[in-house]
């Protein structure tokens, strides 16, 4: 046996979390389980939607270079749970160019969020690419 159904449990418009004991429905065909109640709990919080602006950096290493990057910093949409995302956070987000690997269509090179806290949601980041001018020292 790999699923075992409940009763229907109907939820619409919550604003408040939830928990509820549901009724198991026996498989049948002489197959009983140890649990006849399920309790499911669901935690209702409200989304906060942040915008943040952050330094958008060069994955490769440059020694002896310059790396100038346009436009320098990328606007970060993303969303919450309110009261979760403190202002440490915003230095978990990595924005990311690699200058060796260019649109070969557009001539700019592909922006990337290297990394992001798993606390949020990201809903949008610009720009999606970006110019780099690599001057020696």
């Amino acid at each position: 046996m790999d699923t075992v159904y409940t009763q229907l449990l109907n939820l619409t418009q919550i604003t408040n979390s939830i928990s509820e004991n549901i009724a198991v429905i026996r498989p049948g065909g002489g197959v009983y389980t140890s649990l006849t109640h399920v309790n499911v709990q669901i935690e209702v919080g409200r989304l906060v939607e942040h915008q943040l602006y952050i330094a958008i950096n060069d994955v490769q290493q440059h020694p002896g270079k310059t790396v100038s990057i346009f436009p320098a910093l990328s606007r970060i949409k993303f969303t919450t749970l309110q009261g979760s995302f403190v202002p440490e956070d915003s230095l978990l987000f990595k924005v990311m160019v690699n200058s060796e690997r260019r649109n070969p269509r557009t001539k700019k090179y592909p922006v990337f969020l290297g990394t992001v806290p798993g606390h949020v949601s990201v809903i949008d980041y610009e720009p999606k690419e970006a110019d780099i001018i690599i001057l020696s020292k």
